[in-house]
């Protein structure tokens, strides 16, 4: 997340000595700060940064398919690479809180990436998740149909939270009428970067997800409100 996302970018100029060079302090000394590795001539620490380097290599330039709101993204071959992103169209660790319905409860946490992209004469903005999560083998990372029952079953409620206070938020920013055009016009959606196993240029490890309208999301929200608000008064 502190890096210039750009630099590791897989082009014909990827052996680029500089941005090379600066991408190895980085991974070295996040590595350093959090025990991973112990310094020069170890072996386990060798192998750990060369799996952690493949990581972002990968996750930086898989294939994200764009997604749109309402307007979907059908289109398989209409795609974005995080190394796309420029540091400017990009916001790291963005804290989040708000109040429930009637303010009976509350709700707070940091999204991992917010980012948006040209679209048209708009920007779209998405939120990243970032997962560690390990999958029992790794092609089931290219199945679509796993990853969907994966994140259902774990992220669902924080899909809706994260997407519900974008919308709330972007409404704010561009001083929009009501939640809904600015739904229709800013939206994008959320992904879930499961980073053990992206490839780059492909969607393994990605998984897309957004609303029809922003009724649809709105009652996804609600429903999560009551559930908790029955739950306090029980």
């Amino acid at each position: 997340e502190k890096a210039n996302f750009e630099n590791f970018k897989i082009t014909n100029d990827s052996k680029d000595e500089t941005k090379v060079k600066e991408n190895e302090n980085l991974i070295n000394e996040t590595l350093l700060h959090y025990g991973l590795i112990k310094g020069q001539g170890d072996d386990k620490s060798k192998e750990n940064k060369e799996i952690v380097e493949d990581m972002i290599y990968s996750s930086l330039n898989a294939a994200l398919p764009k997604i749109r709101g309402s307007k979907g993204g059908d289109n398989i071959d209409d795609i974005i690479h995080l190394a796309d992103i420029k540091q400017n169209d990009r916001l790291t660790e963005t804290e989040f809180m708000f109040n429930g319905i009637k303010g009976k409860w509350y709700c707070d946490g940091f999204m991992d990436l917010v980012f948006r992209y040209e679209d048209g004469e708009n920007y779209r903005y998405c939120i990243l998740d970032y997962k560690s999560d390990k999958l029992e083998n790794f092609i089931d990372y290219s199945d679509s149909e796993k990853l969907k029952l994966k994140i259902d079953e774990e992220y669902s409620i924080q899909r809706v939270l994260y997407s519900y206070c974008l919308v709330k938020w972007l409404n704010v920013i561009y001083d929009v009428k009501d939640e809904e055009q600015t739904f229709e016009k800013y939206f994008g959606g959320i992904y879930y970067l499961l980073a053990r196993g992206t490839v780059a240029e492909k969607q393994n490890g990605i998984y897309a997800h957004t609303w029809n309208s922003f009724k649809d999301l709105k009652n996804a929200y609600n429903n999560i409100s009551h559930l908790k608000r029955a739950k306090e008064e029980k």
